[in-house]
């Protein structure tokens, strides 16, 4: 009988105050700081993954930040685009915890270089393979990060060693036909002593390779290298060229002449846009040759990302 009692006994209670009660159920940090505790007695993996979970921003900044410590002291882009690109090897999530940090900040100096560092990165300036890159644009799309889905989508086909297209070496020999006829090597030469006259002549070259050796030569202007970045038609590798040169492809007059370009990349000039003007932006929306891509993102940076989120999500 007292075995029956003890079974159908009511289980002891502890009393709880109303105000602790309330302050305990009220409070989304403690219930957070809860789960992570125990998840860190069982696995400390687990725990890590339920604190990047609960704490998604917090984590993001933390992540970014560290990254922007082992960055700062990069002085050469170069380098710090070679750091970027291990750093994808290592972490996709990490890399597009920094993305996702720095793109927000555009104002900052620090957060504007790294943008553009991994702009760089991911529109040739090392391959990446396949399988990163639909890692990055899973993390993206998990994140809703539609700029770093765009990049992760980026194209690396142009290249530096194709022959321009056709219709440019026409275009080229109609404007001068001398300097068509030169050879190709020869005209990688003079790119590199040429005298400003010539210099003038050469920017209009359609072969890449004439032009990154140009983008080196301490005669070229501002002036000169705008004409360049706006020039239509253009071959989209040289264009790309222009921005990746360490120099040139920062100065925001270059950025804004490569993004309305419409024989600018698509991925390439679409990434550009958060780092020009809204007003700059704007002319992309009112212009007739914007690409669908490019035109898509500006309107998703003035606030309607139907178009955009259609092209990701077909």
């Amino acid at each position: 009988m007292g075995k029956e009692d003890n079974n159908n006994s009511t289980p002891e209670r502890k009393v709880v105050s109303l105000d602790d009660y309330r302050e305990r159920i009220g409070s989304p940090e403690l219930e957070k700081q809860r789960l992570i505790s125990e998840a860190a007695s069982r696995e400390p993996d687990e725990a890590q993954k339920l604190r990047s979970f609960v704490e998604p921003e917090a984590e993001v900044e933390k992540i970014a930040k560290s990254w922007m410590k082992r960055l700062r002291g990069l002085q050469e882009t170069s380098t710090r685009i070679n750091r970027l690109f291990y750093g994808l090897q290592e972490s996709t999530e990490e890399m597009g915890a920094l993305f996702e940090y720095v793109s927000g900040r555009l104002g900052h100096s620090l957060c504007r270089t790294l943008y553009l560092d991994f702009l760089r990165l991911m529109s040739g300036a090392r391959e990446i393979s396949y399988e990163i890159r639909e890692k990055l644009y899973m993390h993206a799309r998990e994140r809703k990060m539609p700029l770093l889905r765009v990049l992760a989508l980026q194209s690396q086909s142009y290249s530096t060693t194709e022959a321009p297209h056709p219709s440019l070496v026409a275009d080229f020999a109609s404007m001068d036909p001398e300097l068509h006829e030169v050879s190709l090597g020869r005209r990688k030469a003079l790119a590199r002593t040429a005298s400003m006259d010539l210099v003038q002549r050469l920017s209009r070259d359609p072969d890449p390779r004439v032009i990154q050796i140009l983008l080196c030569h301490p005669k070229l202007t501002e002036k000169e290298l705008i004409k360049i970045a706006s020039r239509r038609p253009a071959s989209p590798a040289a264009l790309s060229e222009v921005i990746h040169h360490e120099r040139w492809g920062a100065r925001p007059s270059v950025q804004e002449a490569i993004a309305l370009n419409p024989y600018s990349p698509a991925g390439l000039a679409a990434a550009l846009l958060p780092m020009l003007p809204s007003k700059v932006r704007k002319q992309v929306l009112t212009g007739l040759n914007a690409q669908p891509l490019v035109r898509a993102v500006a309107e998703a940076l003035e606030g309607d990302s139907s178009s955009l989120d259609t092209m990701l999500n077909r």
